[in-house]
C-alpha cells in the first residue's frame, strides 16, 4: 500500500489550509484587547502582548467542557474556563492561544469550533494571539481543545525573582515578571506519537516531544522561553502524576518552568484498541522577546553554510500517522508484542531531541543566523519553505543517513525519497546556518550532538528558491518554489 498522497494531501496540505482558515477566523479577535499587538498577518503571524510594568504576567492552561457535544458551545467553553481561572486567581485575562486537535480538517467542523472560540473571546475582551491545528485522525472523536491564557495581575512584593508556580482557588498557575518586554506565545502538541508510549508504557516520554515541538519553534524567533504549559487529556488509567513530575524536571533542565494540568476526557480520546488507555498532550510556550529581536529576527543569508545535526535516532513527532499504520499493516494490531515490533519500538518510542537550549546559546552568541528543526512538513515545510521566503536556495549533500528502521518503513510503504523527506526527519533532526561552521560543529559536539557541513546557501538561481537534496540513498530530491 502507498500512503504518500494520503499523508501529504490530507495531513500536511489540508492541515496547513485548515490552519490558515482558523487564523482568518481568529483575526477579528486581535482588536479585543488594547495590550495585544499584531506585528504581521496570516498563519503563524507574530502577535505580542505588552503588559504594563506595574503588573506581573500570569499563565494558566485549560481544556473545554469535555461533556459538551455541540462544537460551537465546546469552543466557547474553552474561553469561559480560561476566563474563570483568571478571575479565580484575581487576574485580568489578556490573550490566549489554542491547539485544535481534530479528527479531520473539515471546514464545517473548524468553523463551528472557531466561531465558538471567537465569539466568547469577543465577549470577554480576550485576543486569540496564536494557535495550532493538528489532524489526529482516529485518535480523537471529533475535536479536542487546549487553551493557554496570558493574564496579568498587579505586581506584589516578591520574596524571590524569576517564575513562581502557585495555586489559588483550585487553579495552578505560573507568575513572572516580564521586565517590560514583549510577550509572544506559540502552541503545539505531541500528536499521535503518544500511541507508541501507550503501547510501550513509557508515558512520560511524550513530555520531551512536547517540549521539542514548542521550545524549538520558539528558538526560530530567538525568543526566551519562560513557561511551557501543557494539558494532559486522558481516557482510562494513565499515570498523570508521573508525566507531570517528569514534565517539570525536563522543563527545568531546558531552563523553563513547566506547568502541566490534567483533564479526563472519556470518549473524546480513542486508544489503539477498545480497552487501551489513551492520552494526549498539547499546550504552548510563553516567551519574552526584546524589541531589537522583534525588529531583527533570525535570518539566513547567501554565502552562509548549512550544518546538519542529529542526536539519538528518533522519529521526532511528525509523520507518525503513517508509521502507526505501517506497523499495523505489517505486523498486525498488536505489533508491539512481536519480536520485530519490539525492535522497532526502540526507535519509534524514542523521544525528540530538544534543541532549545543549544539553539538559544548559538543564537545569543551570534554563532548562527537561523535554526531549523525537522518536524511537521520536514524538509519541505521546515527548511525549503523558510529558505525560499528569504530568496535562497541550497544543494545539500553528505547528510546523515536515516536510521535503517526508518528507511525500511519508508520502503515498506512504497515511499520515494521525495515523499519520505517531505515528512520524516530521515536521520537529521535539525539544521543551522552559520559563517563559522567549524566552531558551531565543535559547540554542538560539546552538547553530545553530531553535526556536519552539508552545503552553502546562495541566492535564488533563475528564480528557483528552496532545497535540492542528494540523499544518502543516491536519489535527488527537490523542494523548489
Amino acid at each position: 500500500m502507498n500512503f504518500a498522497d494520503d499523508y501529504i494531501q490530507n495531513v500536511i496540505k489540508v492541515g496547513d489550509e485548515g490552519s490558515a482558515f482558523l487564523a482568518a477566523q481568529f483575526a477579528r479577535t486581535l482588536n479585543n484587547n488594547s495590550m495585544v499587538f499584531p506585528l504581521s498577518a496570516g498563519m503563524h503571524a507574530t502577535v505580542v502582548a505588552r503588559l504594563p510594568e506595574s503588573h506581573d504576567a500570569v499563565v494558566h492552561v485549560s481544556g473545554g467542557e469535555s461533556a459538551e457535544t455541540d462544537l460551537e458551545s465546546y469552543g466557547a467553553s474553552l474561553v469561559e474556563h480560561l476566563v474563570q481561572q483568571s478571575k479565580a486567581i484575581g487576574a485580568m485575562p489578556v490573550g490566549m492561544v489554542d491547539v485544535v486537535d481534530a479528527n479531520n480538517a473539515d471546514k464545517e467542523l473548524l468553523l463551528a469550533v472557531s466561531r465558538g472560540i471567537a465569539d466568547a473571546a469577543g465577549h470577554y475582551k480576550v485576543a486569540v494571539m496564536n494557535g495550532e491545528l493538528a489532524v489526529l485522525g482516529n485518535r480523537v472523536r471529533d475535536v479536542n481543545l487546549t487553551g493557554v491564557m496570558l493574564s496579568m495581575i498587579p505586581e506584589g512584593p516578591r520574596a524571590i525573582t524569576g517564575q513562581i508556580e502557585a495555586q489559588r482557588n483550585g487553579v495552578t498557575y505560573v507568575l513572572f515578571n516580564h521586565h517590560g518586554r514583549a510577550i509572544f506565545m506559540n502552541a503545539d502538541g505531541v500528536g499521535t506519537k503518544t500511541e507508541f508510549y501507550e503501547r510501550s508504557g513509557l508515558y512520560e516520554r511524550a513530555v520531551l516531544d512536547f517540549l521539542a515541538m514548542n521550545l524549538d519553534d520558539a528558538s526560530k524567533k530567538a525568543a526566551r522561553a519562560i513557561v511551557v504549559a501543557g494539558l494532559v487529556e486522558t481516557s482510562g488509567e494513565v499515570p498523570f502524576e508521573r508525566i507531570q513530575s517528569r514534565g517539570r524536571q525536563y522543563s527545568l533542565t531546558a531552563g523553563v518552568t513547566g506547568l502541566f494540568s490534567h483533564e479526563p476526557v472519556a470518549s473524546r480520546l480513542i486508544g489503539y484498541a477498545p480497552s487501551s488507555p489513551s492520552y494526549n498532550l498539547s499546550g504552548a510556550v510563553v516567551n519574552l522577546i526584546d524589541e531589537e529581536r522583534l525588529a531583527n529576527p533570525p535570518k539566513p543569508s547567501a554565502g552562509e553554510w548549512l550544518v546538519a545535526i542529529r542526536g539519538k535516532p528518533n522519529p521526532r513527532s511528525n509523520g507518525i500517522t503513517d508509521k502507526r499504520r505501517i506497523m499495523v499493516e505489517w505486523l498486525g494490531q498488536d505489533w508491539h508484542k512481536t519480536p520485530e515490533g519490539k525492535q522497532y519500538m526502540q526507535f519509534l518510542a524514542e523521544p525528540s531531541v530538544v534543541f532549545y537550549p543549544v539553539f538559544r546559546s548559538l543564537l545569543e552568541s551570534g554563532m548562527v543566523s537561523s535554526v531549523y528543526h525537522m518536524s511537521g512538513g520536514a524538509y519541505r515545510g521546515k527548511l525549503a519553505s523558510p529558505l525560499a521566503k528569504e530568496g535562497l536556495r541550497i544543494e545539500i549533500s553528505d547528510m546523515f543517513p536515516p536510521d535503517e528502521r526508518e528507511l525500511f518503513l519508508a520502503r515498506k510503504a512504497g515511499f520515494s525519497d521525495e515523499v519520505a523527506y517531505a515528512k520524516w526527519p530521515m536521520g537529521n533532526d535539525g539544521f543551522v546556518s552559520t559563517i563559522e561552521p567549524d566552531s558551531v560543529i565543535r559547540h554542538l559536539g560539546l552538547r553530545h550532538l553530531e553535526a556536519r557541513l552539508v552545503g552553502r546557501l546562495e541566492s535564488a538561481l533563475e528564480g528557483q528558491r528552496g532545497v535540492v537534496i542528494r540523499t544518502p540513498q543516491g536519489e535527488t530530491v527537490q523542494y523548489l518554489y
